[in-house]
């Protein structure tokens, strides 16, 4: 890639922030239903953010893991920075993540990013789509077959 490059994005990331609007709130929710191997699981999750100064946005998830053998619960702080276009805004984020667990095994912690991009789909919502990248911190590779993971994400938000 080529420094041109590089300074053409920089560009478009500030006039996109100049754009933004401060203050700005993000309500999220989601669900779903899964299998990993033998075992089912429902999750539900909610999650609020608010842009802080243009494009750049605080936020804080949370999800519940319904299964047997032990529920799981994750609190996750993040940043996100939204770069308005016209018809789209692709996004970036980063992400601290502790899981609770309250069955068998130990209480997680990681780290990731995001990347993505969503689109308003009305005044005051949008919908979106991305992929996720999260590494495990103090991984035991002995207990887990993997210690990252990359997996797929939507959402629809409703901002105020």
């Amino acid at each position: 890639m080529s420094i041109r490059f590089f300074l053409t994005a920089i560009l478009l990331l500030i006039g996109s922030v100049a754009a933004a609007e401060p203050g700005r709130v993000r309500l999220s929710g989601h669900g779903a239903a899964g299998q990993t191997g033998d075992q089912s699981y429902a999750t539900l999750g909610v999650g609020a953010g608010v842009e802080l100064i243009g494009g750049l946005e605080a936020g804080l998830d949370a999800d519940g893991w319904f299964r047997k053998g032990g529920n799981l619960y994750t609190v996750s702080p993040n940043l996100r920075l939204l770069i308005r276009a016209p018809d789209f805004t692709p996004y970036l984020g980063v992400f601290y993540r502790h899981t609770y667990n309250t069955g068998e095994g130990k209480d997680l912690d990681s780290v990731g990013g995001r990347a993505g991009v969503s689109r308003a789909i009305g005044p005051h919502t949008a919908a979106g789509a991305g992929i996720v990248y999260e590494q495990q911190l103090h991984c035991d590779d002995t207990v887990y077959s993997s210690c990252t993971s990359v997996y797929p994400e939507a959402n629809i938000s409703v901002f105020f």
